[in-house]
């Protein structure tokens, strides 16, 4: 059985045809202020590694951690990549103790950097990271007991990163640190 189409939806098909043939020559342009947010940060794009350590007092354990960064979707997203590792008992192999991706990007409806994250563990949620005004980058979460922060500096080849743990706002305790070399760019 043969079908034909009435002229209006001929048109219709026709019409998006040619929408769809007229966007294919001309490739989409990033929103500019995306592009420009991020590549204020392009300090961070490369590949990451180091070691720290994680946990207070006699809980406290080192740990190894190799992190990538890199730019995408025309300039307007960074993919973070981190896989972090410890020794559990001497003479044992490394074990993974975190293992997360990441997405950083400027919100522009918002007018602020938004950094979403998802871990192996099934962990993930997206917080506002600030820029301070010495370059530093600042985001954290609030948790069941209080607040989470952490505090990112990049100063040429050498990556550092604190955490620090609150119950009252005031108050902060240093459960994370580490310090990573770049190996490379992405």
């Amino acid at each position: 059985m043969t079908r034909t189409l009435s002229r209006p939806a001929a048109g219709l098909i026709l019409a998006l045809l040619a929408t769809a043939a007229a966007n294919a020559q001309t490739p989409p342009q990033p929103p500019q202020d995306q592009v420009d947010a991020l590549a204020s940060l392009s300090r961070w794009v490369g590949e990451w590694e180091g070691d720290g350590r994680t946990g207070a007092g006699e809980g406290s354990r080192p740990f190894h951690v190799r992190q990538s960064v890199g730019s995408r979707l025309g300039g307007t997203l960074f993919v973070l990549e981190a896989h972090g590792t410890t020794v559990l008992a001497e003479g044992e192999d490394p074990v993974p103790i975190y293992d997360a991706l990441s997405l950083l990007y400027w919100d522009s409806g918002a007018g602020g950097y938004r950094l979403a994250t998802h871990t192996a563990a099934g962990r993930h949620g997206v917080v506002d990271l600030t820029v301070l005004e010495d370059g530093r980058l600042q985001w954290g979460f609030d948790t069941a007991d209080g607040e989470v922060r952490f505090l990112d500096t990049i100063d040429g080849d050498r990556w550092t990163e604190t955490g620090e743990v609150s119950t009252d706002g005031t108050t902060w305790t240093r459960f994370h640190s580490m310090e990573l070399t770049r190996l490379g760019d992405d």
